[in-house]
């Protein structure tokens, strides 16, 4: 019990701070800019963000807080920032 007790922290941690991370670059993209076409290009970034905080960082942060599938959500954890890095260069 207590690798898995190790194993939930961990996760918890990770998407934590992924999560955080998220939704800071979420805030900074959707900041008011004075140009009509910047203020879009923010958007269309804040769009790709969400995207693997949605799929893969909330739900491993779910997964962690209530104790379940804990290897699923490390492997969600694990694989948003790779998604998140993916989307950025081929947007």
């Amino acid at each position: 019990m207590k690798g898995r007790g190790i194993l939930r922290i961990a996760v918890l941690a990770l998407a934590a701070i992924e999560a955080a991370l998220g939704i800071a670059l979420l805030a900074i993209f959707l900041q008011p800019a004075s140009d009509p076409m910047g203020a879009e290009i923010g958007q269309g970034m804040a769009m790709l963000t969400a995207i693997p905080l949605a799929l893969g960082t909330l739900p491993a942060l779910l997964l962690a807080w209530h104790g379940r599938w804990l290897w699923p959500a490390l492997i969600l954890a694990l694989a948003a920032p790779p998604a998140f890095f993916l989307l950025w260069a081929h947007a």
